[in-house]
């Protein structure tokens, strides 16, 4: 009777191997495709800001492959996991490692809290109205002319790297102009368009 029921059981199991389309070749083929096969991933979008009313505008960024400057609202975008550096002009004001670039739902908003970038895009900023701080193209510009390589590291070296930027500028009728400036979150030594 055991025998009998082993044999019975073998021919189930052939005839249900039989009737699948059973391909050892195909699975190996569908496993290698989807493990190697890269998934797309959608971009997302964040804002760089001084304060929760200020973003940073001008400001330029690269997150993995995507490049750009930061908008009107300090807008830029990313893919999720990639690292994503700030800069102007080569200085390089902010590297965010990959793994703080997390997937969300809700947009990434980036404060600005190191103190000498702050005091430093403060310095560089040309709108008079204090509801962003910008960094124009022009400043940009004087920066890699002048071949300003870093943040400055102290008020002294932030007072001559703006004095030499000013200086530079000054050909094309911009000057600092601390009376110019209505509101107290711009540093004094702002610059400003010159009238």
């Amino acid at each position: 009777m055991k025998q009998l029921l082993k044999i019975f059981g073998l021919i189930i199991f052939a005839t249900f191997i039989s009737g699948c389309d059973f391909d050892l070749e195909s699975i190996k083929n569908k496993i290698s495709t989807e493990i190697t096969k890269p998934k797309k991933v959608a971009k997302l979008k964040g804002y760089y800001i001084y304060d929760i009313d200020t973003p940073l505008v001008g400001i330029e960024y690269q997150c993995g492959n995507l490049r750009g400057v930061t908008d009107k609202r300090g807008k830029f975008y990313f893919y999720p996991n990639k690292e994503c550096r700030f800069s102007i002009a080569g200085v390089e004001l902010r590297y965010i490692y990959s793994m703080d670039m997390y997937e969300s739902s809700l947009d990434l908003t980036l404060q600005e809290d190191n103190s000498s970038v702050i005091e430093f895009l403060k310095s560089l900023n040309s709108n008079k109205n204090g509801d962003s701080i910008v960094i124009d193209k022009r400043v940009k510009k004087a920066i890699e002319q002048l071949d300003i390589k870093s943040i400055p590291d102290s008020k002294v070296v932030l007072q001559a790297t703006i004095d030499a930027i000013n200086r530079h500028l000054k050909g094309e009728k911009r000057a600092y102009n601390q009376d110019k400036i209505k509101d107290p979150k711009v540093n004094s030594l702002a610059l400003t368009m010159g009238m």
